[in-house]
């Protein structure tokens, strides 16, 4: 009995383990990679009256269960017929698990407002039959006007550039393609590229009618690549139609290109304010030192905004300013120069050599000691040279030396051995304050004369003693003058 009731019990828990494992089996799997993608590609979407729009309706079906998809458009009735191809299609498309599914599906218009600028989006639905969720997708559809001149449509577009011909492969480059679309249709994903040996590089863009847009590439290079001559193709298309194609020469060099320079001056009378500029002509922003060279009028400078800095470059001296500019942009140096300055100095040389020829005495006269003779620690006696010279082509008639000597001080005759070329005085006058004598003599062009005379102290002079100037007086064009030679200061203690 026991035994009977055992093996029940086992088939009961047999039954029970079965039912779980088909409920399990009948729910559906939940894992996050469960998901439907759907897009669409277009076939026609440019109609005129009558005519259908066709799209290609992709359904991704990611799910671990297959699935009918239905095709709901709100607007069917009201704005758009709507079929499929084939037509079945309409009532539910059946996509396996984890498979790709397509629907061909067709649009008509009922009667809605044309243009050839505007496009007509219609919403569309594709619902799960497993889960009932929906999803939308948007067509786009152009309505032309049944009188459309097709040539309006062809495609015609402005195409500039703004590419570097030079390039230093180790600076990030601006790339600009600039175009217009100069009709009335619109352009979607429509591919630019830009492709060489060195250069691959892609955008898409859209373009309404009579659009511009700029398209800009930063392209880099590998800084160690040689200088090569490059050819960069540029296309522009767009569904399998190529618009616009055009190849420009690029250049990879080794070397930075400078920015450009170009000065203007403008100014009064030796009063220049000159300016120059330095322009970035590439497409890339880019920093340089910028220099002017220093040159040896450069005295006349006054002012220089912005200050510089100064330095040398291979042995020159330049001006140095540290600029950064971006595509275009300038850096202005404003000198001003005043050249009135070399004017003055030129002026004022001119007026000293004049006065410096004018009042220079055209005879020069000078005084030495060339013997000196103590006693007891005090002077004695000393040898005088008076030398007189005539720096000029003139004749001086009756030139007259002068020399006065205090009491204490006798002159005495040079012996005849000592005097040979010089001259003897012509007169001698005792006065309360000493002695004066005289000389007189004629002096050719550039000719000179000596006197020399020794002086005797009656008593011997301890410390210093002052011989005073001789004077030299002369007549030069009717006009009377005179001249001083320098004084003498003889001390005992350095003799």
């Amino acid at each position: 009995m026991k035994r009977g009731k055992s093996l029940l019990n086992t088939a009961l828990s047999i039954v029970i383990l079965l039912l779980i494992t088909m409920l399990i089996l009948a729910v559906p799997a939940v894992s996050s990679d469960e998901k439907v993608d759907i897009s669409a590609k277009i076939v026609k979407n440019e109609v005129l009256p009558k005519e259908w729009a066709e799209f290609i309706i992709k359904i991704d079906n990611q799910k671990l269960m297959d699935d009918t998809f239905f095709i709901d458009v709100p607007s069917e009735g009201i704005e758009w017929s709507a079929l499929t191809k084939p037509q079945a299609d309409m009532y539910g498309k059946r996509i396996r698990n984890r498979a790709l599914g397509t629907i061909d599906l067709l649009l008509k218009d009922l009667g809605l407002e044309r243009s050839v600028t505007k496009k007509r989006p219609v919403e569309i639905h594709l619902v799960s039959e497993r889960t009932g969720e929906s999803y939308s997708l948007k067509l786009p559809i152009y309505l032309w006007p049944e009188s459309m001149n097709n040539s309006l449509f062809e495609a015609n577009f402005d195409v500039t550039t703004d590419f570097p011909k030079f390039i230093d492969p180790r600076k990030k480059y601006s790339f600009k393609v600039n175009i217009k679309n100069n009709n009335l249709k619109i352009y979607e994903d429509m591919k630019v590229s830009l492709k060489s040996r060195l250069i691959d590089q892609e955008s898409v863009i859209d373009l309404e009618p009579n659009q511009a847009k700029t398209i800009d590439f930063t392209v880099e290079f590998d800084p160690k690549q040689r200088p090569v001559r490059d050819e960069l193709s540029l296309g522009i298309s767009g569904r399998n139609t190529v618009y616009y194609l055009d190849v420009i020469p690029l250049e990879i060099s080794s070397y930075q290109i400078p920015f450009e320079k170009s000065s203007d001056s403008s100014g009064d009378f030796l009063l220049v304010a000159e300016t120059v500029k330095f322009t970035n002509t590439e497409n890339i922003e880019d920093e340089q030192d910028v220099m002017i060279e220093k040159k040896p009028l450069d005295f006349v400078i006054t002012s220089m905004v912005p200050e510089p800095n100064v330095g040398k470059v291979e042995g020159k001296a330049y001006f140095m300013w540290k600029a950064r500019l971006k595509p275009g942009e300038s850096f202005s140096i404003t000198i001003e120069k005043n050249y009135r300055l070399v004017l003055y100095g030129v002026i004022i040389i001119g007026l000293l050599i004049f006065f410096y020829y004018m009042f220079k005495s055209p005879i020069k006269i000078r005084k030495q000691v060339e013997m000196v003779r103590t006693m007891q620690g005090g002077i004695m006696e000393m040898k005088v040279v008076v030398s007189v010279a005539n720096l000029t082509a003139e004749n001086f008639k009756r030139v007259k030396l002068i020399e006065r000597f205090p009491h204490l001080v006798t002159m005495l005759r040079m012996p005849e051995h000592e005097h040979q070329g010089t001259l003897a005085p012509v007169k001698s006058v005792s006065t309360h304050h000493g002695s004066v004598v005289y000389w007189e003599f004629d002096m050719g062009p550039y000719e000179e004369r000596l006197v020399m005379y020794k002086l005797r102290s009656s008593l011997s002079i301890l410390g210093d003693m002052r011989l005073p100037p001789a004077v030299l007086k002369y007549t030069m064009k009717d006009h009377s003058l005179s001249l001083k030679s320098n004084e003498l200061d003889i001390s005992s203690e350095r003799v």
